[in-house]
């Protein structure tokens, strides 16, 4: 009989969006305990200062470090990794995956050399996304979008809201202007769930890029082989840090993400 303890992976995020990469994780890690925290009582990160991002962070990570235990924390999040993973990381005990935005992919993959990326305007402003741009797409023209809208369009459907195509094209104005484009990293988890939107309000196909699949590949290496192997399936669950959670979202978390859904103030 098998008595080891339980492996468990922790994921945050402000709300849904990083559901993209707890999937991907999951479809290969069936055996593994999750706890996926979205954290709507702070909900979007993409409008909060730096200042506050960080200080909230720090406090609800080690709220649930404390509360639950976990061995491994995932932050499938470009606004909140490109600012505090080295903070996070040299207060904590346990290792943290990160989420950034995929600029070196879309360098690599784009024929016109002219790119955009399309995220929260906290990431697009952020000197992180800058020294990836450096780094990787030095040669490319990059063109910047950053829209907070799109987060909680991608909200909304998730929630049976149909988006809006108008709406849609408004919030890429300046991606469509630009007609070498041929390459967009999605830099924000949100807007994996609204791909094909996006691609609507192009008059050409776009090659979308982001990082799911490279996140939860990462997450996955870091899992001992024990874990993956556990005899039974992994617990799933899906903790808010607001108790105001609509029915209709709960509802799609329980069918379409088997998870058990557990509400509090924080």
């Amino acid at each position: 009989m098998n008595t080891s303890p339980r492996y468990r992976v922790c994921f945050i995020d402000s709300g849904i969006g990083g559901l993209s990469i707890y999937s991907a994780f999951r479809s290969q890690a069936p055996a593994v305990d999750t706890l996926y925290c979205a954290d709507y009582a702070f909900f979007p990160y993409g409008l909060k200062t730096e200042k506050a991002l960080l200080q909230r962070m720090i406090a609800l990570v080690e709220m649930l470090s404390q509360r639950y235990t976990f061995n491994l924390l995932v932050i499938p999040c470009n606004t909140a990794s490109t600012l505090l993973l080295d903070v996070l990381r040299k207060s904590v005990s346990f290792p943290i995956v990160g989420t950034v935005p995929a600029i070196k992919t879309a360098s690599q993959v784009s024929q016109t050399h002219v790119i955009g990326v399309l995220a929260t305007k906290a990431t697009v402003s952020r000197s992180y996304t800058q020294k990836l741009e450096e780094q990787f797409a030095s040669t490319c023209t990059v063109i910047r979008c950053g829209s907070s809208r799109l987060v909680e369009i991608a909200e909304e459907k998730l929630q049976g809201i149909f988006p809006s195509a108008v709406e849609i094209q408004a919030e890429v104005k300046v991606l469509q202007k630009e007609k070498k484009l041929d390459t967009v990293v999605l830099a924000c988890t949100h807007f994996s769930f609204l791909q094909a939107e996006l691609q609507a309000a192009f008059d050409r196909p776009i090659q979308w890029v982001d990082s799911v699949s490279a996140v939860a590949k990462r997450a996955i290496s870091l899992l001992p082989l024990s874990a993956l192997q556990q005899a039974t399936p992994g617990s799933t669950v899906f903790l808010s840090t607001s108790s105001l959670l609509s029915r209709e979202l709960e509802q799609v978390l329980r069918e379409k993400f088997s998870f058990s859904i557990e509400k509090m103030d924080f």
